[in-house]
């Protein structure tokens, strides 16, 4: 193993370890991004108030057995897969339309996305909804008991049409503003003089493009499971009705903390981006 490859991978484990340290935190985001979206016509800050008033302390911290449960599958799999499958695509992908790897990557983001990341995590997404959100484990468990196997699994499962395109926007919009924001530092800072600060740098960049792109998104994707009653009028009535419920402004409610929390997972990302590009 070259001493630029270890120092890659030593990077990535590097910023695996600190995303798990930080989980209490990010769980927080997460918590406050749900309750923001459960009450969109209410500011950030008043949903906060309402939710501390409401349940104390342990309301920040409500969902942590789904949410860290997602974390560790999401992790169990995505630094083994991503490697593979960019592997898989480099083999297969003409390298004269593969200009810095970008058409590779893209492909490995969709792959994950399509196949790995909604079938595998969306049953704990429900789950942290039905915990933050709603009534809690126990009545959705049962729920799910009481339809059986073949009619419970399409329960929870439901909203995934529009996971599975937040997801496959997530990776695209990630690789091309990773991408975007790399060219445009060369040419800043053609020297690279401080590199841990180009990698901030670049980092706010890409956490700030892809937050904007996919955020509108996640708030239907979450309405979508907060309410998915609303299934029956077919996915794209369902987003017609969010939006005309709650209009385009309010579908960014909650973007501040998502974009702090999104920060750490875009150095992750980016320690991955740099692993699966050694040559």
């Amino acid at each position: 193993m070259s001493i630029e490859n270890s120092s890659k991978n030593q990077e990535l484990v590097k910023f695996f370890v600190f995303r798990n340290m930080l989980f209490p935190l990010e769980h927080t985001f997460e918590r406050i991004k749900l309750e923001a979206q459960k009450h969109p016509t209410n500011s950030t800050s008043s949903s906060v108030k309402n939710l501390w008033e409401q349940k104390g302390a342990k309301g920040f911290v409500e969902g942590s057995l789904a949410n860290s449960t997602r974390r560790f599958i999401k992790e169990s799999y995505q630094m083994p897969l991503t490697v593979l499958l960019n592997k898989f695509w480099k083999r297969h992908f003409p390298e004269e339309y593969n200009k810095d790897n970008l058409g590779t990557n893209i492909l490995t983001g969709l792959s994950v996305a399509s196949f790995v990341q909604t079938g595998l995590t969306l049953p704990m997404d429900r789950m942290l909804v039905e915990k933050t959100t709603k009534d809690g484990y126990r009545p959705f468990l049962n729920k799910l008991k009481i339809q059986g196997i073949i009619k419970g699994i399409p329960i929870l499962y439901e909203g995934a049409q529009v996971t599975l395109a937040r997801h496959s926007l997530v990776w695209t919009t990630f690789f091309l503003a990773n991408h975007s924001a790399s060219s445009l530092l060369k040419k800043v800072n053609p020297e690279n003089q401080s590199p841990n600060l180009s990698k901030l740098v670049k980092g706010l960049l890409t956490s700030t493009i892809v937050v904007s792109a996919i955020y509108p998104l996640e708030f239907i994707r979450n309405r979508i499971l907060m309410e998915p009653e609303i299934l029956k009028e077919g996915t794209v009535n369902a987003i017609k009705t969010i939006y005309r419920r709650y209009g385009f402004r309010n579908s960014y409610r909650g973007v501040g903390v998502v974009w702090v929390h999104n920060n750490f997972q875009t150095l992750y990302q980016q320690a991955l981006y740099n692993q699966i590009n050694t040559k």
